[in-house]
């Protein structure tokens, strides 16, 4: 691969996306071989995290890899700055994964590393494996169809995973021709942030129309109110919950995402239907992250 970091989802190619499609295919299928040397893999995690944190860590122990782990306790608390940090880590390991709550941080951190760096998520701003992940999991459920609606329900205002796949979705050099539906009150959408608003592959309506559409729908894709960034500022109690009368509207060969954490908008009575996938997006995040980290280091 070309990519010396991974901050954001513009950082990819589409030779670079099909390589880790491909790759976490046949790690899928358990075709994979160790690192062709022992490598070290640090965590820095400046924001909370469950699945993506663990799942590098386990992608790099599955891959023969050791890990490091930014402690709570580090000199972060004697006023150590994020700079300092980042290039002291560096040195000791030969790729670094990190989150941070600040949007747009990742580029001025990534300066200061010998490394290669993987952004796990910044603010509201970026999450690009998950994007990754999302894409390969809409595309081994729907592998045989040219088109698809991908509706989009919940926090688009704040939310990283939408607004890095989207991106992905419309690079030019991926050209993946997918319609999308987006689901959102206009007060927490801003389209003109993530797309041309005069692109028609786009439809922005209100929560209050979803039965009109979610009967076409290929893919729903939940995400939860993110109320830790709204402090300040009123959130909308409008939120859009699943229920089983809309699942039954879904097409048989629907999916629902989801890239958790969740909350009261996906009912855990959700899960048994054949529908939900969201637990498979954490297996295949497992899958995308090994790939990427041979890709980058091998």
């Amino acid at each position: 691969m070309g990519l010396k970091h991974l901050l954001t989802v513009n950082d990819l190619k589409k030779e670079d996306v099909d390589a880790i499609m491909k790759m976490a295919s046949s790690i899928h299928q358990g075709n994979y071989e160790s690192l062709k040397s022992t490598k070290i893999l640090a965590t820095l995690f400046f924001e909370s995290s469950t699945r993506t944190k663990l799942s590098f860590q386990s992608a790099m122990y599955k891959l023969g890899g050791q890990i490091i782990d930014l402690p709570s306790n580090s000199s972060k608390i004697k006023g150590e700055s994020d700079a300092d940090t980042i290039q002291t880590i560096s040195k000791y390991a030969d790729i670094l994964v990190l989150r941070h709550p600040k949007n747009d941080i990742m580029e001025y951190l990534a300066k200061y590393s010998d490394v290669p760096v993987i952004n796990a998520g910044d603010g509201s701003n970026q999450h690009p494996t998950q994007a990754l992940i999302d894409v390969y999991t809409i595309k081994q459920y729907n592998s045989k169809k040219e088109e698809l609606t991908i509706m989009f329900t919940g926090d688009l205002y704040y939310s990283r995973t939408i607004r890095s796949l989207l991106e992905l979705l419309k690079l030019d050099e991926f050209n993946l021709d997918f319609k999308l539906h987006l689901i959102s009150t206009n007060k927490y959408y801003p389209i003109d942030k993530i797309i041309n608003i005069s692109d028609t592959k786009f439809t922005c309506i209100d929560k209050d129309q979803i039965d009109q559409y979610i009967e076409n729908v290929d893919v729903l894709y939940m995400t939860r109110l993110q109320e830790e960034r709204y402090i300040g500022r009123e959130i909308d109690s409008r939120k859009f919950i699943m229920t089983k009368e809309l699942l039954n509207k879904m097409k048989a060969d629907a999916i629902i995402m989801h890239p958790l954490p969740r909350n009261e908008e996906l009912p855990e009575e959700i899960d048994s239907n054949y529908r939900a996938k969201y637990f498979q997006q954490v297996k295949n995040g497992l899958f995308i992250r090994m790939a990427l980290i041979k890709n980058i280091i091998d």
